[in-house]
Parts: C-alpha cells; structure tokens; sequence
C-alpha cells in the first residue's frame, strides 16, 4: 500500500501571528456527523447546543503532540489543551466536575480567528486540574484545567461556513464571574 506525500513546500510570510487560547466552545461528546478533509472541517453536523468558555491572560494554551512508532506502525496525535479560570464560585467549579465526568468535543478559538475542533473521533476528557487560592494577594485564585484527547491525526480546523454553524450553537446560559470585595 502506498502512503500520500507533501505536495507542497512552504515559504515564511511576514509576522503577523500571536499565540494563545481565546475561547473554546464545548459539547457533550457524540457522533455528529462532522466531515474532515484534508485538516479541514467543511460542517459541524448536528451538533445543536455548544458552551462558550472565556479565556484571558497569557496562561491557556492547545498543544498537539505526535507520537510515532515505526516498530508498531502506527501514530496517534495527543491534543492537549490547557487554560486558567480566575475567580472560584459553586456554579464554576459544579461545572469543572461535570466536565470531568462526561467526555466532550472541544472547539479552540485563537487569537488569530482560527477554530480548532478537538476529539472528533475519540473524544476529550479532562486529565488534570487544580482548585487554587494561592498564597500572595496577587495569585490566581481561581482553577486550572487540562483536556486531552488522543486521536489519528492534529486537530483539524474549521472552514468559514462552519466556524458560523458553530458560533449559532452557542448557548446564552454563562456563569457570571463572583463580585469581588
């Protein structure tokens, strides 16, 4: 059986990336029918409600590790995705265990606009975390999260026409931050 090889080169453009988790959207974890080709999702399928979960700061971002056996002939991909909540509250950290009993999809926004889907095929679940309250006025109290998925390939982003297929699943219900005192 012959394998698929590179069909082009690349060249550096100009800078004009940045770094960074800004949103992920998530969905309990199902077969919706979503479609990849070639590292692109065209549609969503059916996915009908998604969560929006903000980020800020500097301290979230999606990591996807290859791992390669040419003994074992095979590769898998772990997606890993990690991100900082501030501020604790009951309603928070009621769903931080929810997330960790349930296995999800898991949609990552970056700041450069691009749209991530993670564990389309074997879904995510939460692998770590921490409740903190830190120990200097100017430490995070709040949580810290880890989603992994492991799958066949990088996680694949969404065309255009998905990425608005995705935005209208989001639902309206949010967690509103703690007043701070």
């Amino acid at each position: 059986m012959a394998c698929d090889f590179i069909t082009k080169g690349r060249l550096v453009d100009c800078l004009k990336g940045m770094g960074g988790v800004k949103n992920i959207y998530i969905a309990l974890y199902a077969d919706y029918g979503i479609t990849e080709a070639s590292g692109s999702i065209a549609t969503v399928g059916s996915i009908a409600e998604t969560f929006k979960w903000e980020f800020t700061g500097n301290l979230q971002g999606l990591t996807e590790t290859p791992t390669i056996s040419w003994d074992n002939g095979n590769k898998f991909v772990t997606q890993v995705l990690t991100g900082t909540i501030p501020f604790q509250g009951a309603d928070t950290q009621n769903q931080l265990e929810l997330m960790m009993i349930n296995r999800m999809v898991v949609f990552v926004e970056d700041y450069n606009d691009n749209i991530k889907a993670m564990g389309i095929e074997n879904s995510v679940k939460a692998s770590n975390g921490s409740a903190v309250t830190g120990l200097a006025k100017g430490d995070l109290s709040g949580y810290t999260i880890e989603l992994t998925a492991e799958e066949p390939r990088y996680a694949p982003f969404l065309s255009a026409a998905a990425k608005t297929a995705l935005l209208a699943t989001v639902s309206e219900v949010v967690i509103t931050n703690p007043p701070v005192v």
